[in-house]
């Protein structure tokens, strides 16, 4: 199983700066996750995702929470601007964004964002970093938990 997972990783990167590979890019992120919650593997498939698709507010939301979870907190929050900046209803962005501030002690800007998150969706997840998963192939579906990537 590891094997072909291996293999269709290298088959989805290789294909991923192509255009019209967009959602292999996608795929591919969530495939080099699963097998060992390896966040790092992940973010240069959204590096690819976000140069073929500059506007798609939910890569740079799973760019920014997988930041999050690699200690990068900084460039996690950058990537979470431009998530809201692109698409200010998404509560899920203002979410994680709220997880980044409580990681750098600054409380009042994550209340800030929590308040605003649950404003704009009351179910969404603040108690961890969250991926959305909508729009990979529905084969491929994983989320993290408590740090952990776990299917749905």
């Amino acid at each position: 199983m590891r094997n072909l997972s291996v293999c269709l990783l290298c088959f989805l990167l290789w294909g991923c700066g192509h255009d019209g590979e967009f959602q292999d890019c996608l795929d591919a992120a969530y495939i080099s996750i699963s097998p060992n919650n390896d966040f790092k593997a992940a973010i240069p498939f959204y590096d690819k995702a976000i140069a073929l698709r500059p506007d798609y507010a939910n890569a740079y939301n799973n760019r920014g929470a997988l930041y999050i979870q690699t200690g990068e907190t900084d460039r996690g929050i950058a990537d979470l601007n431009k998530a809201i900046q692109l698409n200010p209803s998404d509560a899920m962005a203002y979410a994680n964004r709220a997880m980044a501030y409580r990681k750098k002690g600054e409380e009042q800007k994550a209340r800030a964002d929590l308040d605003k998150a649950t404003s704009l969706d009351p179910k969404v997840q603040t108690s961890s970093i969250n991926l959305r998963i909508s729009d990979v192939s529905p084969v491929i579906q994983f989320k993290v938990v408590d740090g952990k990537i776990v299917k749905e």
